[in-house]
């Protein structure tokens, strides 16, 4: 399946960048003396993480429908994303707790030891690959339709805001020196919460998925264009609407005249999924009602 290839390759690519650039910035925080690289450094490890529970998510997510599971097992690709997104919570709130102990030292009275270069150096190409990484999810993740990968792909931008944060106070930290190293753990603290922001929202998207929240207001008005832009048909009412992954479920009634042969009821129930799945795609799951009137 081509959404499953897709995944793969994006996953793979991402796999070595991640593995690379974990290794590299842990090197760098250790040897440069950065807290907010060592930080860094664990966001792209648990990236790795994050990145094999997509692959082997979207996988299991579009395996067809089966006696036991008649509406397929899309739910295991958004079960998915809100893991990442619970994931990227947690991360945040390690890299909160390791920067406020740093700022609680500093105000005890003690001087934290300079950033060396070589952690400035890192946090630029940090933040040069991960946004690379971030555009190219975004993309595949538009392209299949998939709620885990743009997660995922925010995952990834996450990390480009840490290693821009990162960049920012190791910088400050290395030009004014002293007190200024404060600016390092700081700049940790700003990163936490801009990750628990990004992990929220992501969250959300997917419990909307769980309990089965109806498409937005403007779809509701496109399914009712659509309905009646087809001769014969009147009146699109008690719809209702929601998504699993990449799919999207439609359930309308529709009026058709009485005199309305049962043949040509069918065929303009017929043509109006049809329609539907021009918009919303071939593996939407449209069901169709029609009234007499």
């Amino acid at each position: 399946m081509e959404r499953i290839k897709q995944t793969r390759k994006l996953t793979f690519i991402c796999l070595i960048g991640n593995f690379l650039l974990t290794i590299l910035k842990l090197i760098a925080g250790f040897v440069g003396h950065s807290a907010a690289m060592v930080a860094d450094g664990a966001h792209s490890l648990s990236d790795i993480l994050t990145d094999i529970i997509l692959l082997f998510g979207v996988q299991f997510a579009s395996k067809p429908a089966d006696k036991e599971h008649p509406y397929g097992h899309g739910r295991i690709e958004t079960l998915c994303a809100l893991f990442i997104s619970v994931f990227l919570l947690f991360v945040a709130g390690s890299i909160f707790y390791a920067s406020f102990k740093q700022i609680s030292n500093v105000l005890k009275g003690n001087i934290l030891v300079k950033p060396g270069l070589i952690a400035l150096i890192m946090a630029f190409v940090s933040l040069v690959i991960k946004e690379i990484m971030y555009q190219y999810s975004v993309k595949v993740g538009r392209k299949i339709n998939s709620l885990a990968v743009m997660a995922n792909a925010w995952h990834h931008r996450s990390d480009a805001f840490s290693s821009l944060a990162a960049l920012i106070g190791i910088g400050g930290a290395i030009l004014l020196g002293g007190k200024w190293t404060i600016l390092d753990p700081l700049v940790g603290i700003v990163i936490s919460i801009v990750i628990a922001i990004i992990a929220i929202k992501m969250s959300k998207s997917s419990m909307d998925e769980i309990i089965d929240r109806a498409l937005p207001e403007e779809d509701i008005k496109r399914i009712k264009q659509i309905a009646l832009s087809i001769e014969g048909i009147k009146n699109p009412h008690a719809i209702k609407t929601r998504r699993s992954s990449y799919r999207v479920f439609i359930d309308l009634h529709i009026d058709i005249a009485k005199e309305t042969s049962f043949v040509e009821a069918h065929d303009k129930t017929t043509l109006l999924e049809k329609e539907l799945k021009k918009v919303y795609g071939a593996t939407s799951v449209i069901i169709v009602h029609a009234e007499p009137i």
